[in-house]
Formats: structure tokens, sequence, C-alpha cells
């Protein structure tokens, strides 16, 4: 037997393989417990019993979690003189099956050894052999080139994990809740097929991203005709899932795993998301699944209440490397659930009423990242410069696709071939091109890397009769002429319209606008047969007032202290006639006040500055 491990930051694998021969020498040693003298159930001692050859370890899943390599359960003194003094518990990795009263081990449907990742966020995961065969692809290798925060690395420098660890830590997640619900309500009839099924969905839901994670769907969006529906980057996610299976001939590998078509089909549902609404007509309804397993399109992307286990990878993994608190704990959340009918006749996964408060906990800690990371005031601004580069680079970056075609950037979400090879590393292209058509495009690169910065100027938010609905990116156009039209005559020149930069601030409490809890429903160990909902009063008079909180944020592209006085000017002006409340960023002094500049400090400038002890 051999040991593998992968550590999903660094991708590099250890194999070390045991010993080939069949039976370890010497052929009659005994067995630790029976060195040891460990009394059996009907009171023998070990040591009395005829010596076991100890054989190589074989992969039966139940000697591996006994931790008696070689014997079986059944054959294990210890094992046995142990389960007599306490029962198995299942921790919160959800390991073997036990029944609830007696911890007795449940049978176990045989699947084939998984192989060990070693993850900063879970620890050691176990991933199916199926899953292993998908990650090494070329396709899904492709998500250790996409940052998962995409240019909050360049604010916060430790933010530099990417999609790649996250897919495998959701798909490790989906596996827990999956087999989590297997394990409590076998009425259920989640099958093999499912648990697998939803394991890929929770690994392949992030293919589609494309470089700088949400930034490229918005150019790609910036770049569609007028009248076109939006692109999404989930409709990539299932081509790209399509594709993999094609271009790498797994067909036979999930045919092996009984796995057919209507299966394929399944994931892409779990990937894509279906809301409880689509079940209504049959046009709409998934072909996946029948509609008693409703409940599994809830684990990967949940378009019910939003709570899924993409957002508890994903919010786990960022707080540690934006070193930002998450409160939400996904453990005890998972060990509540349990599936009921809603009262429409679909099953619904439903919490423990105990576990109110970590609903809020989850997206109290969804909104402080936003609030603090996502959309930092800088991002954002970086967010905009980067947009800008890629539309000044579309038209010469040109990606070979299909039968050697090459499409712009934005035309390689539609063609895989393309898209596979369209990663974060398209900026060292433009980088190192020597195209001349590229040189505003590297000029933008430039400044980004020497962080010059278009300058913050400040923030608007509607006030008591303001109106919250000019707040939409299809405004942003019309209020920067507004804002240019406040500039006075004189001072035109100096900041014209087009060096107006806006972006909105759009942070949310909950999924969309409404209360976090207002579409879960939950149950009691007073009575569990049955579920109920909870009202927000019921938990709480401090919850916030509002579900969405938009601000406008403007920036200016001129980045001297007169320039940013002229468009401040300007906007509290428009704010002033928009009923807006306006927050100004500070003014920059005509003195830097955080000492001399780089350039200023010769060794004079050292020999001036006073050499103070305490501070």
């Amino acid at each position: 037997m051999s040991s593998q491990t992968m550590d999903t930051a660094g991708g590099k694998r250890h194999r070390q393989a045991d010993e080939d021969d069949s039976t370890l020498t010497p052929p009659t040693l005994m067995s630790t417990a029976a060195a040891r003298g460990v009394k059996t159930t009907n009171g023998a001692t070990a040591a009395t019993m005829p010596a076991t050859p100890l054989t190589k370890p074989s992969r039966d899943r139940t000697s591996i979690e006994s931790g008696c390599f070689g014997l079986s359960q059944s054959q294990s003194p210890a094992f046995s003189a142990r389960k007599e003094k306490r029962p198995r518990v299942v921790g919160p990795d959800i390991g073997i099956p036990t029944t609830p009263t007696t911890g007795e081990t449940l049978p176990l449907p045989l699947a084939p050894p998984g192989q060990l990742f070693n993850d900063s966020v879970h620890g050691h995961m176990e991933v199916d052999p199926l899953c292993v065969a998908i990650i090494d692809t070329e396709q899904f290798q492709r998500l250790r080139n996409l940052k998962q925060l995409g240019v909050a690395s360049l604010v916060f420098p430790s933010a530099c994990h990417h999609r790649f660890e996250h897919s495998i830590g959701t798909s490790y997640l989906a596996g827990l809740m999956v087999e989590r619900l297997r394990q409590r309500q076998p009425e259920l009839g989640i099958d093999d097929q499912d648990v697998l099924c939803v394991k890929i969905a929770g690994l392949c839901h992030d293919l589609g991203h494309g470089p700088f994670s949400h930034t490229f769907e918005l150019h790609v969006n910036g770049m569609l005709e007028a009248g076109s529906p939006p692109w999404e980057h989930e409709m990539a996610s299932k081509a790209m899932f399509r594709h993999l299976i094609d271009v790498n001939e797994l067909t036979h590998a999930f045919s092996a795993r009984n796995l057919s078509e209507i299966d394929i089909q399944f994931i892409e549902e779990l990937i894509a998301g279906v809301p409880p609404s689509a079940w209504a007509d049959p046009a709409t309804a998934p072909k996946g699944r029948p509609r008693d397993k409703s409940f599994l399109f809830e684990i990967v992307a949940n378009k019910r209440n939003g709570v899924d286990v993409d957002k508890w990878d994903y919010f786990c993994r960022d707080s540690r490397h934006l070193n930002i608190k998450a409160p939400f704990d996904y453990v005890r959340y998972l060990l509540s659930v349990r599936v009921f009918f809603d009262s429409g006749g679909l099953r619904q996964i439903c919490p423990k009423d105990k576990e109110v408060e970590s609903i809020y906990d989850l997206w109290s800690t969804r909104s402080r990242l936003h609030r603090t990371a996502y959309q930092h005031k800088t991002v954002k601004v970086l967010e905009r410069m980067l947009l800008e580069l890629l539309r000044e680079a579309e038209p010469y970056v040109l990606i070979p696709g299909r039968d050697g075609k090459l499409l712009k950037m934005s035309e390689a979400v539609t063609d895989p071939v393309a898209y596979t090879k369209l990663t974060d590393s398209v900026l060292l292209l433009i980088e190192v091109s020597t195209e001349p058509a590229l040189r505003p495009a590297q000029e933008l690169l430039s400044d980004i890397r020497r962080r010059r910065l278009y300058k913050f100027v400040g923030k608007a938010q509607p006030g008591a009769a303001g109106d919250a609905n000019r707040l939409a990116r299809a405004q942003l156009p019309t209020i920067q002429k507004e804002i240019a039209q406040c500039i006075r005559a004189a001072d035109a020149d100096a900041v014209p319209a087009d060096a107006i930069v806006l972006d909105l601030i759009k942070i949310t409490h909950g999924p969309g606008k409404d209360d976090p809890i207002h579409n879960l429903r939950f149950w009691s160990k007073d009575d569990p047969s049955r579920t109920f909902k909870i009202s927000p009063k019921e938990v709480s008079h401090m919850l916030p007032a509002h579900g969405e909180e938009v601000r406008l944020c403007v920036y200016c592209k001129h980045r001297d202290p007169q320039s940013k006085a002229v468009l401040t000017e300007a906007l509290a002006q428009w704010c002033t006639k928009n009923s807006f409340e306006f927050q100004a960023s500070p003014l920059e002094p005509s003195t830097p006040m955080r000492g001399l500049r780089a350039a200023e400090l010769t060794e004079s400038s050292f020999k001036a500055i006073p050499f103070n002890p305490s501070v």
C-alpha cells in the first residue's frame, strides 16, 4: 500500500512506497494488543491467544479506521475492548457513520480509497479518486493562476491564495454535508452517485472564473452589445466542465463510477444553482434529479437562502489570509441540519433553532469582509484602473482557440480552448509586449505597480429625501456628466469629465435585500417532526434596519491636490442638489505630513531630522 499526500498550496506530491513483501518479517509477530496483555471481551488475556501473522495492510476501510492495520475490527482484541468502554463519536469530519444510541459502526458502501490533501484551512482532506482525476487536468490546474480575491492582493499582501485550493475545500465541505444528511436521514435515499455528484459540483463550481476574479466579469459585460443578456461565470463553469471531460477522456472514468449523462447534467445544475420557483414549471425544473431530492441543490449554490458550502469555505479561507476574524462556525451548523418539506412540498435543508444566531454571524462575516477588504476604497480604484487597462488591451491581446482561431479576451469566454489559456498572467503578456498600440495599457500597469493610483475624492449616499434608485451602475454615466457640470467654468479645463471616475459600493446584510433568516425554516428538539419560521424580533432588537447599503465612490484621475479640491467642491454641490449625504476624503496639505518623499531623502535630509530615542 502506498500513502499519498498533497499540499494544496504548493501542489507538491510526496509518495513513499512500503515494502513489496506481502508478509512482514518475522511472520509470527504478535499484535501490539497481544504483546501488552490486553483483556478481550471473554475475559481472556490477549497474550495467551495464538500469534497472528501481521500481514501487509489492506485497503479495507473498516480496518484502516479501527487503527489496526492487517486486522479487521472483529479480529482486533484492542478494538473490542475499546468498543466496550466507550462508544464511537462522530467528529467534525463526519467520519464513520454510527448508530445514535450504541455507537456501533454501520456498514459503509465500498468506495475506492481517496487521496489525502493537506489544506491550510480544513487540515487533511480525503479526496475521491474521480475528483483527483479532475484536479489533474489542465483545465482545473488553470485555477492555480487565478487569485481568489483578484486585485485585493495588491492591497492586502497576504491575500494571495487561489481558486484552486478554494475549489478543493468547497468539494470537501460539500461531501461532509451530503454524507451527514445520508447518515442522519437514510430515508432520503441519498446514494453513492448523489454524493459523488455533489462533491464534483463543489470542485468544479469556479472553473469559469476569469482573471482577477469578478473584475473580469465586469469587463466582459462591458464589451457586450446593448441589450445582450449579462454574462456570468457559472455559464463558463458548465462549459469548461463539459470540455474538461471530453478533452481528457474522462467519460470512461465517470462510467466506471456509475455516473451517466443524467448525472453530468445534474452536476451542471448544481453548479448553476436552482431556485425553488424553478420546480413549479416542468420546462424549468431540473432534469438531473427528481423533486424528492430538491434539497441537494442547496448544498453548493443555494438559491433559496444563500447558505451554502461555497460561502463557508471562502469565508474561512479569506478571513485567514486577510487576518479578519470570522465568527461563523460551520462545523456546529453542519451537525444541526436536517431535511424537511416546505409549504410547497419541496424538501429543504433546515438548521436547528439554536443556530439562528449563527446565520446572522454568517452574513455579518460576509458584510465585514466586503466592507473591510472586497470593497475597500483602494481595492475599488484598482479595479477601475484594471478595467480601463483591459479595455485598452482588448483589441490587441489575442488568444488561440479552437482550430487556431484568434479571439479577444471577452470572446474567449465562449471558447473553452482559449479560456483555458486566459489567467492572471495576461498582465505579464501585456507588460512584455512590443506592440506599440499596447503602450497606454502598459502605462496604466506601470502606474498600478508604482502605486500611482487615482485620487479618492469622497463618498455619497442617499439622505432622507434622496433617491436610492439613482445609485445603479446604469446611471453612472449620467451622474458623471452632472458632477462635471457642477465644476466652475474657470476650473473646467483642470478637471474634464473624463477625469472623473465613479464606482459603487454595495453591501448587503443577507441574501439580497432580505433579512438573513427570511427564507429559512428551523426545527427544535422539543418537536423534531415539524419546522417553523423565526422572526428577526425574536432574535434581537438591535439587528440592522436595512438589508442593503449603497454608496457612490468618486475618484479623480489627476493626482494633484488642486484637481482633487475642485472635484471635491463639485461633488459636494451635486450632493446638495440631489439630497445626498457627502463624506469627503481629507484634502492633502501643501506639505507632506508623513515625512519627506523618497526623492528628497538625501544625505543632508537625514542630518536635518533629529533622532528621538523615545519614538
